[in-house]
């Protein structure tokens, strides 16, 4: 059986507002975002622990 790698996000300050990719909140300019490099999806800080545990 083969592991499965876990999410890897990269913490940005946002330099401008954006809504995260999971749950739509608004990230406003300056918060930090969790940024998947991979897919190029943003997410707040709850949901990119979500997808972190699963």
């Amino acid at each position: 059986m083969e592991a499965i790698d876990q999410v890897k996000f990269e913490e940005e300050a946002m330099p401008i507002d954006v809504l995260c990719d999971g749950c739509e909140r608004e990230i406003t300019v300056g918060e930090t975002a969790y940024v998947d490099k991979e897919e190029g999806l943003i997410y707040c800080e709850s949901c990119a622990h979500n997808k972190s545990e699963n």
